[in-house]
């Protein structure tokens, strides 16, 4: 169910997995373009895990941690991101949609695999988001900015 996974590794309070998925839901207004026209969609959402890695100083994984994602820059306004695999440099293309609700235009990526909430794997990553969520230890704010990363980063939104 996971596509990308961010890592904080100098997490101090949390876990490095719940402090990059924090870090996700907070700063992805830093990469949002309000009003925006067709074709800038796949733009934000590249920005937003370049972000991640070059602002925040996150280690973002790619296949449920299988590939460590690295950015490339072009040309001065473009990121592309990537992983290296058996020495190949492979490209992950993003895309991004639009929600248009006036449209009633929805649009969902569905995973390549089946998604169940009871079984393997998908039933272990619910649950440690369940015990964040139900940590007292763990402020509203920092529960906030988690669930916003988890609804940003997976593949199903």
């Amino acid at each position: 169910m996971s596509v990308f996974k961010v890592y904080f590794p100098d997490a101090s309070t949390y876990d490095n997995e719940f402090e990059g998925t924090r870090k996700a839901g907070e700063h992805f207004h830093d990469y949002y373009i309000g009003g925006y026209a067709g074709g800038v969609e796949g733009k934000i959402f590249a920005n937003f895990i370049a972000g991640l890695i070059e602002n925040e100083h996150c280690v973002v994984t790619y296949k449920d941690d299988a590939n460590l994602v690295q950015v490339s820059t072009p040309s001065p306004h473009v990121k592309q991101l990537f992983y290296m695999a058996g020495g190949v440099q492979r490209q992950i293309h993003v895309k991004g949609i639009k929600d248009n609700p006036a449209n009633d235009i929805v649009s969902m990526a569905i995973p390549s695999l089946a998604a169940d909430p009871d079984a393997q794997p998908t039933s272990t990553y619910l649950s440690q988001a369940i015990c964040k969520l139900s940590d007292p230890g763990i402020g509203d704010s920092a529960k906030r900015a988690f669930l916003l990363g988890l609804l940003l980063l997976k593949r199903c939104r």
